[in-house]
Parts: structure tokens; C-alpha cells; sequence
């Protein structure tokens, strides 16, 4: 799945869990709170799971090969 793909996958079902929550919490439904906590703690985890794959992913790659810049001490 392309890492953009599954960015808006994670975003969109953490935002429809914490909109649920604050309906909930709206509605004096007492666990609407736990699930805006949980939701915000999904979509931080997510989104930093797919960085770091991402992340690692990236500088696993081969390096170009490009020449060295001139050593100047301007």
C-alpha cells in the first residue's frame, strides 16, 4: 500500500473514532472521553509507526554517487 494511502487510512479512522468520542462526550456518554483519548493516541502512534517505516525505508536505498565539493575556507 503507498505510504500516502495508508497516512489518510490511519487519519481518517482515528478522526471518525474522536468525533465519535466527542458525540459521545456531548451526549453525557462518560466513555466518549476515553475514546477521544484513545482515537488521539492511535493517531499519534500511527502516524509515527509510518514515519519511522518510511524513514527506514528511505535510507535503506542506495546512495548516488556524486562528487565531493571542494574543501574552501571561502
Amino acid at each position: 500500500m503507498d505510504v500516502y494511502r495508508l497516512w489518510d487510512v490511519v487519519s481518517r479512522a482515528c478522526q471518525l473514532v474522536i468525533v465519535a468520542g466527542a458525540c459521545g462526550a456531548l451526549a453525557d456518554w462518560r466513555p466518549g472521553a476515553y475514546l477521544i483519548g484513545a482515537g488521539l493516541a492511535a493517531l499519534v502512534a500511527g502516524r509515527t509507526a509510518i514515519a519511522v517505516v518510511e524513514y527506514r525505508r528511505v535510507m535503506a536505498r542506495s546512495w548516488p554517487a556524486v562528487t565531493p565539493l571542494a574543501d574552501d575556507d571561502w
